[in-house]
């Protein structure tokens, strides 16, 4: 090879690997730190420049007989952390339905991060479906710990079942993010609350499910409310819904479509697949139709639905999520398991 045919060699792999580097997917700079706390499970991503800023999780009910765990799904944090945020959940010190427990676990978990961290600049807490209602009850009782909350999709019909009485006397700023199938009872508690003080808001997102928000939409609430506790005002009664544009990876073969797990939730099981909306439609699967999961021999019927509660305990739903690709789900079962299936795998989706 000559020299101007080196030169030219070596000028098109620099621009390539330049190309793949821009094309690369940033890494964020964290470490997850796992505890035992007490008879808790805690985790705690700790970002290697910490912004100060601290989002505490508290997650929803998880069934009695599975192991405790504090795992959460990174992905919907993933641009918080990269900001430089701390992002902390506790497992609670048993699975089921709780309140008061609830609540001193959350506790339990701020003042180990206190002692261990220091004091963060700005500490939010954000709670989802039971664990939505169990940060209503923290900001109905402050005790200076959290500066404000989110609670998506918040449990408040749990009430009767757990027997604890609301005050609708909220001490600190909370956002009701709330799905637009089950906007009734996060509303009526705003309405109420509002003839006490104005720290309650209720954002609608106009999807129809279950704590079924994206990232995007988790962020927003969360700047919103730090702009709210610092006296910038708030937008009321807000649509809430960001819609993302999903990309269609899904490959069409074998009689279906074979699509990837982007990732599991480590909590439940459920998996977040490569599926859109016009991929199912090409397929021919409408809206509360049955299709088949394949992978690895096994095959599985599921519904096309909004929300897990649209089959039975135990059997199989898949709906669209908030980034518009499909998540796959055994209805207080562990789909992940089912399958026993990784990230970066294909399975197969079939009319």
């Amino acid at each position: 090879m000559n020299r101007k045919n080196r030169y030219t060699a070596f000028t098109l792999m620099s621009l390539l690997c330049i190309i793949m580097h821009n094309q690369a997917p940033a890494q964020s700079s964290y470490k997850l730190v796992k505890e035992q706390l007490g008879d808790s499970k805690i985790t705690i991503a700790i970002p290697e420049k910490w912004n100060q800023h601290l989002l505490v999780l508290a997650h929803g009910y998880v069934p009695q007989g599975l192991p405790l765990s504090s795992d959460f799904p990174l992905p919907l944090y993933q641009q918080l952390l990269e900001k430089g945020w701390m992002v902390a959940g506790t497992s609670y010190r048993r699975n089921g339905f709780m309140a008061e427990e609830g609540v001193e676990d959350i506790y339990s978990l701020h003042k180990y991060l206190m002692n261990k961290y220091g004091q963060p600049e700005r500490t939010i807490l954000q709670g989802k479906s039971m664990g939505g209602m169990i940060s209503t009850l923290i900001a109905e009782s402050d005790k200076g710990k959290f500066d404000g909350v989110v609670a998506i999709g918040a449990g408040l019909q749990l009430k009767d079942t757990l027997g604890f009485e609301l005050t609708y006397k909220p001490q600190l700023p909370i956002i009701f993010l709330t799905n637009q199938s089950e906007a009734a009872a996060p509303k009526a508690y705003v309405e109420k609350a509002s003839q006490n003080n104005d720290k309650a808001v209720f954002w609608l997102v106009k999807r129809d499910g279950h704590v079924n928000v994206n990232s995007r939409e988790q962020e927003a609430a969360i700047n919103s409310l730090i702009e709210f506790i610092d006296g910038k005002g708030i937008e009321r009664n807000k649509d809430g819904t960001i819609f993302v544009k999903p990309v269609s990876t899904a490959i069409f073969e074998k009689g279906g479509a074979l699509t990837a797990i982007k990732w599991i939730d480590p909590l439940y099981g459920n998996l977040y697949v490569e599926l859109t909306a016009e991929d199912l439609a090409k397929l021919g699967i409408g809206f509360k139709e049955k299709f088949h999961i394949e992978y690895g021999g096994k095959s599985y019927s599921a519904l096309y639905g909004s929300t897990y509660n649209d089959v039975a305990v135990g059997e199989w739903v898949g709906f669209l999520t908030g980034d518009g690709t499909m998540q796959i789900s055994c209805n207080y079962k562990n789909a992940g398991a089912k399958l026993n299936c990784q990230p970066g795998e294909k399975i197969l989706i079939t009319k």
